[in-house]
């Protein structure tokens, strides 16, 4: 700041010393403030086309996990293809971000140059003509690179600035509604998965979509979570458009429970923790009595203490969505997502975790993704089906 204060100085004894010099500086701090603002967006939308770039290749980690069910289905070729246009993505991407930042900086060079040439042809006139003295000159010319800072430093501002606003939007007030407005999307040209989508949950509801496979419900989660962008349309969380927010701030506002969750190889006290190391032992046990895997685990010969084999090959399908369902309890986010996430449980059981839920849920926007219409059927109050 008091960088920028000295460089206004500079343009006010310029203004002192001369005035046509002064307006000759003006013009051309106009002119480099325009290529520059130019540079800024066109920097910032090649760092956005990056960060989706990133987010792509991230994603592929999923199916790296998951080597074994690549070689069942011998598409190891088909992966390798798909992780090699991501990269190549990502490093297309990298490369116009440089060439933007390459021809800005050679355009404006080049203007300085020009600038430099006609200063000093217009001082040496002005010597001439008796309306600048030498040592004026000299400074009006010394002070060229100083105010040029000035340019340099707003471009940093600003570029800063919008840096910010595309990453670091914060969630400050409690998830209090999610909407979707005319959202559409397609994973093939012509052919819609979801076309003009809308729908409002607010807090304390539980909403659910029934459906048949490859009718959209699935996706509707991804867009939710922010793996996939809409063709047209808007998710809104606190009428805000998801994409402003912090990446990382917005899912520490969700939780998604998959139909096959993952767990990581260590104990199951590890995986239902994750990163919290503040959870007390009786809010690790109530969660899993909710989701009625507390009497398993304690069958087993080290409880809490025993250790996922590879693939969770030591637990069930139902086993596995109980234990993310307790999972998911312990997060305790404002948002949560069950995507055919008691699909392996006996109805039974799938009732008792249903009412665990009902009050574990309180002023939280919960939406579930059912084939059946029993899986959610504690959710209707009136309506046909």
């Amino acid at each position: 700041m008091v960088d920028v204060l000295i460089q206004i100085g500079y343009l006010i004894t310029i203004f002192l010393l001369n005035k046509i010099i002064f307006l000759f500086y003006l013009y051309f701090l106009i002119l480099l403030y325009q290529i520059k603002k130019v540079k800024t967006t066109r920097y910032i939308e090649e760092e956005k086309k990056k960060k989706e770039a990133v987010e792509k290749l991230m994603n592929e980690n999923e199916n790296i996990k998951n080597q074994i069910e690549i070689k069942n289905l011998n598409i190891q070729n088909y992966r390798l293809k798909s992780i090699s246009q991501k990269i190549d993505l990502f490093n297309h991407t990298n490369f116009k971000r440089g060439e933007v930042n390459r021809f800005f900086l050679f355009l404006t060079n080049n203007t300085q140059n020009v600038f430099r040439l006609l200063l000093t042809s217009l001082a040496i006139y002005l010597i001439i003509q008796n309306k600048l003295s030498i040592s004026s000159t000299l400074i009006v010319i010394n002070y060229e690179t100083e105010i040029f800072f000035l340019l340099d430093s707003i471009e940093t501002l600003q570029k800063n600035k919008k840096i910010f606003d595309l990453v670091s939007k914060r969630i400050k007030e409690k998830c209090h509604i999610i909407e979707s407005q005319n959202v559409s999307l397609a994973y093939q040209k012509d052919q819609p998965v979801l076309k003009n989508i809308n729908f409002q949950i607010h807090a304390n509801e539980h909403i659910g979509f029934v459906g048949t496979s490859g009718s959209g419900k699935s996706t509707i989660f991804h867009l939710l979570c922010q793996h996939y962008k809409p063709l047209e349309g808007s998710i809104l969380l606190n009428h805000q458009s998801i994409e402003e927010y912090k990446e990382k701030d917005f899912r520490n506002q969700i939780t998604i429970v998959s139909q096959n969750p993952l767990f990581f190889q260590g104990t199951i006290l590890e995986n239902l923790k994750l990163d919290n190391n503040v959870l007390t032992q009786e809010e690790i046990i109530k969660a899993c009595k909710i989701a009625q895997i507390h009497d398993f685990i304690m069958t087993l010969p080290n409880q809490y203490l025993t250790v996922l084999e590879e693939n969770t090959s030591n637990l069930s399908g139902g086993q596995k969505q109980r234990l993310a369902i307790a999972r998911a309890l312990l997060k305790n986010t404002p948002i949560l997502l069950l995507d055919e996430a008691t699909s392996a449980l006996d109805n039974k059981t799938q009732e008792k975790i249903q009412k665990g839920l009902q009050k574990t849920t309180k002023n939280k926007i919960v939406i579930t993704i059912a084939h059946r219409l029993s899986t959610i059927i504690h959710i209707v109050g009136t309506g046909t089906h």
